[in-house]
């Protein structure tokens, strides 16, 4: 005679599941305390990425006002020059030039002995294998009543590079980008420390010579900083 054994249904007693889920907890408290500091650096990972592309955003400003600043270069012996380059003359008093452009050729070791004539025309002066010509243009200034003439003859300069970037506590949004000025005057450093220049009467050596510039995020920007730019421009 067989006998028939009853097989139970697979399944967890309610004192095995009562063990798992206090296992579980006690794993939960330890990996929380372990990881807990880690958490809230992961959340706040991006930060530092975003203040990165913020900081780069002033720093484009800057470099596109420089490279205005810089738009036609000085002057350099040995140099080769294609026809239609335009240079900046170095020997004009103040500082400032008068734009002359290239026949095409290499410059001499050393430049010419004059760039201009004191009765104005316009002089071609012979520079190694290059023969130059004053333009009718002047260096863009910094301040736009610094113009050159030559023997009474009034040149044309561009637009000055104060008036360019703006007012000061003013927002701007233009070729150079977004920002708002915070510093736009110039500065006299003749006693090795800053002062403000404001006409040629306060200081007669460095007005307009010394132009400062702060730059910063625009104050209607939800997300900009109060991270600021400053670049100090000379006289040319």
């Amino acid at each position: 005679m067989k006998l028939k054994t009853k097989r139970s249904k697979g399944g967890f007693t309610l004192i095995e599941i009562i063990i798992a889920v206090v296992v579980l907890a006690i794993v939960a408290a330890m990996m929380a305390s372990y990881l807990g500091k880690s958490f809230p650096s992961l959340t706040r990972s991006s930060v530092p990425i975003a203040n990165l592309n913020k900081s780069l955003s002033l720093n484009q400003v800057m470099e596109k006002i420089s490279v205005q600043y810089a738009m036609y270069p000085h002057w350099r012996a040995s140099t080769n020059y294609p026809q239609g380059t335009i240079i900046l003359s170095p020997t004009l008093s103040g500082g400032k030039g008068f734009q002359y452009v290239s026949g095409g050729g290499t410059s001499g070791a050393t430049q010419p002995a004059s760039w201009q004539t004191a009765t104005g025309g316009i002089p071609t002066p012979t520079d190694g294998s290059i023969t130059w010509t004053l333009s009718s243009t002047c260096a863009p200034p910094l301040l736009s009543n610094s113009c050159q003439t030559n023997g009474g003859c009034t040149f044309t300069c561009p637009t000055d590079l104060q008036s360019l970037i703006g007012a000061e506590g003013q927002n701007y949004t233009n070729a150079f980008g977004s920002y708002q000025v915070i510093n736009n005057h110039f500065i006299t450093l003749a006693t090795n420390t800053e002062q403000p220049c404001t006409s040629i009467t306060t200081c007669p050596v460095d007005y307009p010579r010394y132009l400062k510039v702060t730059i910063g995020f625009r104050s209607d920007n939800p997300a900009g900083t109060g991270e600021t730019l400053t670049t100090l421009f000379v006289l040319r």
